[in-house]
């Protein structure tokens, strides 16, 4: 039966690509090389004094990622190479994908190790921080790949609770709260938290303003991928707040570059203007939710009204007092809908449309 159950994973594993079976394929013999041989462990993690002279153990900043001594955090990395195969190597491709994790990665086992020796140098001689903690693991990457799924896709819903919605925009902050609680209960080590949180943002720099799309533009300034997007709605001021000043620094000291808006003159008699690619991704993404809970409502809809007869006349044969949405094809006929939340969800979709520089193809109309 336990053989069984593993079948479906077994053939998705069989059926990914050879990057993510080499990628899993070494994970796995890492972590059991960890178990085996502490000498080994110490050898191919980080060590901050490892890559100070004289000692400069630079290869540790490849080798980190693939020794790991904790269950939970195997099992995570194994899932999250298995969604950046599923998701992410078929829109970028194995190379794109490899870039990404070779940054997040390398920038991860450079940073870490920089601001241990900061902490060290400027607030206290602790030498254990220094000699003896070691960081290792694939986690920094765990922690990218949310951050992609958030670009790739931010309303995707996740699980609905009483609270609210979960959704895919969510994950970053999720993972970095769950591993900070795993930590604090000693279930997994304290290093496992600062590379979550470094890996994020990593990953974020890169794809908010360095990675290249075929289309030839780079990076990604769409709204929904801010980084006051990755707080709760009521800190995103705050967060806002805190971030435009750094942005607008590093936009006078040329590290960032501003968002470009592209017009297409030889559209210019037919009055069509190119809007930048973030905003037109941000109203297809719009549209396409709109028409989703349109398509949804309509199938309640006419669940409900096959299951109770038509109430739209009183005793008396006058109209219902209830008032009509009324739906106005180009050419045609109105139909009319009693429900206001259906209203709602045509008029979400003809303004993501009108967003779009499309005509719609509903117009709403009140009856009398």
């Amino acid at each position: 039966m336990f053989s069984t159950k593993l079948d479906p994973v077994v053939g998705h594993v069989m059926r990914s690509s050879i990057f993510c079976k080499s990628l899993l394929l070494a994970l796995i013999i890492g972590f059991l090389l960890s178990l085996l041989s502490e000498d080994l462990y110490k050898f191919l993690a980080i060590r901050v004094h490892g890559l100070l002279p004289p000692n400069f153990h630079v290869w540790t900043v490849v080798t980190y990622g693939l020794v790991e001594r904790n269950i939970v955090c195997l099992v995570w990395s194994v899932c999250s190479v298995h969604l950046a195969s599923t998701l992410l190597e078929p829109v970028w491709g194995p190379i794109e994908l490899l870039r990404f994790l070779a940054i997040v990665q390398v920038a991860t086992a450079l940073i870490i190790p920089t601001l241990c020796f900061s902490v060290y140098v400027i607030f206290y001689k602790d030498e254990e921080l220094l000699f003896r903690s070691a960081f290792a693991g694939f986690t920094a990457f765990d922690g990218a790949i949310f951050v992609a799924i958030k670009q790739f896709l931010p309303d995707s819903v996740l699980l609905a609770t009483p609270m609210g919605r979960i959704k895919n925009c969510h994950l970053p902050m999720i993972a970095l709260i769950v591993v900070s609680v795993l930590a604090v209960c000693q279930i997994i080590g304290f290093s496992v938290p600062l590379m979550v949180m470094v890996g994020e943002s990593v990953a974020w720099i890169y794809l908010r303003f360095y990675q290249r799309h075929s289309n030839g533009n780079k990076g990604d300034m769409s709204e929904h991928f801010t980084w006051a997007s990755f707080f709760p709605s009521y800190l995103q001021p705050l967060a806002s707040a805190v971030s435009n000043p750094i942005y607008a620094f590093l936009l006078r000291m040329k590290v960032c570059q501003p968002a470009i808006r592209h017009v297409d003159f030889n559209q210019l008699h037919s009055v069509s203007v190119v809007l930048p690619d973030a905003e037109t991704q941000d109203a297809e993404r719009r549209r396409q939710k709109a028409l989703r809970d349109l398509t949804e409502r309509l199938n309640r809809q006419k669940t409900e009204t096959s299951e109770w007869p038509d109430m739209d006349e009183g005793e008396g044969g006058g109209r219902s007092e209830t008032a009509r949405a009324h739906i106005t094809p180009q050419h045609g006929s109105p139909v009319s809908f009693a429900s206001d939340e259906m209203r709602h969800s045509v008029s979400d979709y003809a303004d993501a449309s009108v967003a779009d520089g499309k005509k719609p193809l509903l117009v709403l109309e009140d009856s009398s």
